[in-house]
């Protein structure tokens, strides 16, 4: 098999801002290639979390997301996955780094 790797393939994934997030923090992915699209998945489930982009952190805990780039090179799919895997915190912990029970 003969596999060429053209220049508007995808050969870097990468995420802003960095964590820890909070809630209402958005996670933009970029890459470079020809006008790559992107799909987000749930890096332990596999589940598709869908074509938005940024991507919407929505709750404080582990955030553990893949986000695919995929250009269309002469019809042929050629794709990429970068991985973020951190945490979102709520506003008083990333400050200080407490948690606050009742």
């Amino acid at each position: 098999m003969n596999t060429t790797l053209s220049a508007d393939c995808p050969q870097w994934v990468t995420f802003t801002p960095d964590e820890p997030y909070e809630p209402g923090d958005s996670v933009l992915c970029t890459s470079n290639g020809y006008q790559p699209s992107y799909e987000w998945f749930d890096t332990i489930t596999g589940e598709s979390l869908g074509t938005a982009n940024p991507y919407p952190i929505t709750e404080v805990g582990p955030v553990a997301l893949t986000c695919k780039a995929t250009v269309t090179v002469d019809g042929e799919e050629c794709t990429l996955d970068g991985h973020v895997c951190g945490r979102s915190m709520g506003k008083y912990r990333k400050q200080h780094d407490i948690v606050v029970t009742r």
